[in-house]
């Protein structure tokens, strides 16, 4: 989701959520509220002022592993049944008496389907150290809810990361991450900036763990006791990225239980990321400059696209710009200077998202011509992403498993083969020679040499690589099936990384496969796969045909209309998705109680417009009288309609482009107004 998008839509329920708190009796299932507090289990080793209730629930898979019900500590995501809890196990399964416990937060989303099969879907996140539970009220709905379509679907957070305890995030990096934003900084001396804020940070989080326990091996251990204790005879694993790793591990140190695999975006054990990482990446920008160039629309709109790019990276590190980046957090703002490797950088990981790949010819060319909104945009997005990163927890897992198994001499000239793809090497964070130094300062020990060999395994697995996977190309997929008896295997032209939760082809492919995991699933929806629609500008307008939905929203049920292509992010807010940048969303929401004017107000402050720059109309729907506000947000244009009917303050809003503005309004916004009916 853009920056914008994000804006408007927590600014809205943020403040739809609070007024049903005090309004309409709203409980911690209230969507999207301002501020979490995270307390853990009564018996954790963390302290909190306030701790939670709780009841344990099943009989321990050891004698030391035990399940505790809980309040779900992230926000639910409307429209869903889920439950909570945790996972309190052993730190240091060598040593349980010790007494040291993790705590992993454990989230249970029911399928509503009749008769779904008793064995659920475990989401393993990537990273390592990815934060799967404090990002679910943004991302369930579109990309794990289909899933709920086959069975239950089971998200935690892993030792170390998100939710859990004891927590491995370093705050401390985050915070130079701002301070660094608009200084122009040698990499040496960025990378020293960055390496004194992690020496602060595992002088603090070795008070709390021993940090050789860490590691994909405990992460495995964790899992197999997470489905005896919830009393799972068997169950799906699904890994996206260094989930993939984990899986793996699991199947390879307690296969029992495990019903199927799925392998998106595979990362096997026997690779080396820190030597094939610039290999990677320059395979992936090779792929995406010969499809530009290969495409005839987007050659014809933007010729010899490649030379232009590095071009534009020379020009940037001879006079960098400075664009504005939006932390849609805390709604503050920031300057933040662009140089070549930015841009380069932004390349790379623009590739991982199969939605972004189709404008990133049209953003190259916006940046050489001095349009920097889709960039602004862009980076915001992928700033935003360092909040649901646990640090500490990546370097545990990559100082272990990963970088003993690595040549200094040979990383030192991993990137010689290409000037830009070595400057991407050397800035990486976990890859690069200088997580040789932090790795020095964790200190976790060299894993066994089994953590580097290939797994072999005959439990049913379906392996998916996209095309245009900048980290984990589709070969390291190929490679992980080599040992697996019972394999499906699927490369996917023209998409990224983590296929199965960006395309419809990938994800029937995955639902049949977890519907009968002894055959092969039928793959033949790739062939009208071509690669990318790349985004040339010249378009035609799409018709638009609303089509009838109804929503609940606090206690109300609104009926009225919506268009019928865009993709619903939850109940009640739906998303244009014209591209990977695309800024049209609507949202509506109703709450008990006559607050117009206090939404209004309230709204509009939060969104960061003065009172005089918003015009103002009345528009009557037959059914209820509609005061229609415009104001402009970040540069899109966005209408709020609020009326009070039956006893409901209602709210519908359209953010788009300012060009889209008008006819939207007729052929969207007004017809939704005639249409919506609270009661």
């Amino acid at each position: 989701m853009d920056r914008t998008a994000w804006l408007l839509i927590l600014a809205a329920v943020a403040f739809v959520a609070g007024i049903g708190l005090l309004f309409a009796g709203v409980d911690d299932d209230a969507p999207l509220a301002a501020t979490t507090t995270t307390t853990q289990p009564v018996d954790s080793t963390t302290t909190t002022t306030e701790p939670m209730e709780t009841t344990e629930s099943t009989p321990a898979a050891t004698a030391e592993a035990r399940f505790i019900e809980g309040r779900c500590e992230f926000d639910k995501p409307p429209g869903y049944e889920v439950d909570c809890g945790w996972l309190v196990a052993p730190e240091n399964r060598s040593d349980p008496e010790n007494g040291e416990t993790v705590q992993l937060h454990v989230a249970i989303f029911h399928s509503q389907v009749e008769g779904a099969p008793e064995d659920p879907i475990v989401y393993l996140e990537g990273g390592p150290g990815g934060d799967a539970l404090e990002a679910v009220p943004f991302t369930f709905a579109q990309a794990f809810a289909p899933f709920l379509e086959s069975r239950d679907f089971i998200m935690f957070d892993q030792r170390g990361t998100g939710f859990s305890s004891p927590s491995l995030e370093c705050p401390e990096t985050i915070e130079l991450a701002y301070e660094q934003l608009d200084v122009d900084l040698a990499l040496d001396e960025a990378l020293a900036q960055e390496l004194a804020a992690l020496k602060e940070c595992h002088t603090r989080i070795i008070e709390e763990a021993e940090l050789s326990l860490y590691n994909s091996e405990a992460s495995a251990a964790d899992l197999a006791d997470l489905r005896v204790v919830l009393g799972y005879e068997e169950w799906n694993l699904f890994g996206i990225s260094y989930g993939t790793r984990l899986a793996l591990t699991t199947m390879r140190d307690h296969p029992e239980g495990i019903r199927s695999v799925i392998l998106d975006s595979t990362y096997p054990p026997q690779v080396n990321l820190p030597l094939e990482v610039g290999i990677n990446a320059d395979r992936a920008f090779t792929v995406f400059f010969e499809a530009c160039a290969n495409d005839p629309e987007c050659s014809g709109a933007f010729p010899d696209l490649e030379s232009r790019f590095f071009a534009l990276v020379d020009a940037l590190d001879a006079d960098p710009i400075t664009v504005t980046l939006l932390d849609v957090f805390t709604l503050e703002e920031h300057d933040a200077l662009v140089e070549g490797d930015a841009l380069l950088g932004l390349l790379f990981q623009s590739l991982y998202s199969s939605e972004l790949i189709p404008i990133l010819p049209g953003l190259i060319d916006d940046v050489e011509n001095g349009d920097y909104q889709s960039l602004e945009l862009l980076l915001s997005n992928f700033f935003a992403n360092i909040e649901f990163i646990s640090t500490g927890q990546t370097f545990a897992v990559q100082c272990r498993e990963e970088l003993p198994f690595t040549d200094p001499a040979e990383l030192e000239t991993a990137g010689d083969f290409d000037p830009y793809i070595k400057r991407l090497v050397e800035s990486g964070g976990s890859t690069g020679p200088f997580a040789l130094e932090v790795c020095e300062l964790w200190d976790v020990g060299t894993a066994g040499a089994i953590e580097n060999e290939p797994v072999a395994s005959d439990i049913p697995t379906l392996v998916l690589a996209g095309e245009f996977d900048p980290i984990t190309p589709p070969s390291w997929g190929s490679l992980a099936a080599e040992t697996l008896t019972n394999v499906s295997f699927f490369e996917f032209p023209g998409l990224g990384h983590g296929t199965s939760v960006s395309d419809e082809c990938a994800l029937s492919i995955a639902l049949e496969f977890l519907d009968d995991p002894s055959a092969k699933p039928n793959g033949s929806c790739i062939s009208a796969m071509s690669g990318p629609d790349f985004i040339t500008g010249d378009e035609p307008a799409a018709e638009i045909r609303l089509v009838p939905v109804t929503v609940e929203s606090f206690g109300a049920t609104i009926e009225t209309l919506v268009p019928d292509d865009w993709n619903e992010l939850s109940p009640g807010i739906y998303l244009r998705g014209a591209s990977g940048l695309d800024q049209t969303a609507l949202l509506f929401q109703a709450v008990s109680g006559n607050q117009a004017n206090l939404l209004l107000a309230t709204l509009t402050a939060q969104l960061g417009a003065d009172a005089g720059d918003v015009a103002s109309r009345d528009y009557d729907s037959g059914a209820a009288t509609w005061e229609i506000h415009t104001l402009e947000v970040e540069g899109v244009a966005t209408d709020i309609a609020i009326a009070e009917t039956n006893g409901y303050t209602v709210l519908v809003l359209l953010a788009s482009d300012a060009v889209d503005r008008d006819a939207y309004q007729t052929s969207i916004l007004l017809p939704i107004l005639d249409a919506l009916e609270v009661r």
